[in-house]
């Protein structure tokens, strides 16, 4: 009876110790030159960072449409470097319109809670200018 309670414990102290697995950030980044863009601008909307996501305000300063899709990385700074979150490439084939002057809320979710540290929210967008990936950082504490 011993055995069976010591296994049953065992069986839901892992199970709870992998349900409460931290993110992790291990594959160096994929973009080197982040200087943005003059012609589209990304920011956190204010209140809007919670322990599974943020909202981005994306603003086109140009008199043209501009086009994106639902693609987004999610980076972590450790020792002055960046790297991407573990398997977390999010993909939708959906692309958005932002009009001129305009700006669009897009949303970012992550799964699980990031640890304490300093992150940025990678977005690419098309400007006439062509391919440009933007970024913005936030804190968690």
């Amino acid at each position: 009876m011993k055995k069976v309670a010591a296994l049953v414990l065992s069986l839901i102290l892992v199970l709870t110790a992998s349900g409460c697995s931290s993110v992790k950030f291990s594959t160096p980044t994929a973009y080197e030159d982040l200087s943005g863009s003059s012609e589209v601008t990304v920011s956190i909307k204010d209140q809007s960072l919670t322990d599974t996501g943020l909202i981005l305000l994306i603003q086109n300063h140009t008199e043209e449409e501009l086009s994106y899709d639902m693609v987004y990385t999610i980076e972590h700074k450790k020792d002055g470097s960046w790297y991407s979150m573990d398997g977390e490439h999010i993909f939708n084939a959906l692309a958005a319109i932002l009009k001129p002057g305009d700006t669009n809320e897009f949303e970012v979710t992550w799964e699980g809670k990031l640890p304490k540290g300093i992150y940025r929210v990678v977005k690419p967008v098309v400007t006439s200018q062509g391919d440009t990936a933007l970024a913005v950082q936030f804190e968690v504490q």
